[in-house]
């Protein structure tokens, strides 16, 4: 593939910001997502999830959340604000064009 076209450092350097300009509610995404696949309960994966707004929604809803994301401050953000509502997730700091969720 060719070379990278976005320069990602703005997402570590600027993570609060872009939380913050991207924290409104998708729990009726999920209630959209989980009608038409049928889907009630499960493990749902997030690839570049950011401080993981709608992994927020799906934990809300019960499901189990993987959460990938090349920024270690955005997983950070999305670590605390789970945590301050008392959700869990699980959380990787990978490329999502190259990581594994088995170790």
């Amino acid at each position: 593939m060719g070379e990278r076209c976005v320069n990602l450092e703005i997402y570590a350097s600027k993570a609060r910001y872009y939380a913050a300009a991207f924290d409104w509610s998708d729990e009726h995404q999920v209630a959209g997502i989980a009608e038409h696949s049928g889907l009630a309960s499960g493990r749902v994966l997030e690839p570049m999830c950011g401080n993981a707004r709608l992994l927020r929604a799906f934990a809300s809803a019960g499901f189990e959340t993987v959460g990938v994301d090349s920024s270690a401050p955005l997983l950070d953000i999305a670590r605390r604000e789970f945590s301050a509502i008392g959700l869990r997730g699980q959380w990787l700091e990978a490329d999502v064009t190259d990581f594994s969720l088995v170790s």
